[in-house]
């Protein structure tokens, strides 16, 4: 569900992290990551076939989340939360 917010041109406040989180993803992790804004989220795919990490904007938009919510980093972070995000998705490749 996507939601449309005034002053915003449309866009939902939530997109413009994850786009720039998508961007870091791709451009300096090397993890493959595309906006899905029907879910308001992020799609980040691992190195195996599997299902993708859905990374979204929880806790009254102060962080990235991901794994049910379980896992989360600040917002204002978003090195960070890609760095972590890519350990996060690439845990298993080395076995």
């Amino acid at each position: 569900m996507s939601w449309v917010f005034p002053g915003t041109g449309g866009v939902a406040p939530a997109a413009i992290p994850l786009d720039q989180l998508r961007a870091r993803l791709v451009g300096h992790e090397r993890v493959h990551a595309e906006l899905r804004p029907d879910l308001d989220a992020l799609l980040v795919h691992g190195p195996f076939p599997a299902l993708p990490l859905l990374v979204f904007v929880g806790y009254g938009g102060a962080s990235f989340s991901w794994q049910s919510g379980e896992k989360r980093h600040p917002l204002g972070d978003v090195t960070g939360a890609a760095a972590e995000i890519a350990r996060y998705i690439n845990r298993n490749a080395s076995r």
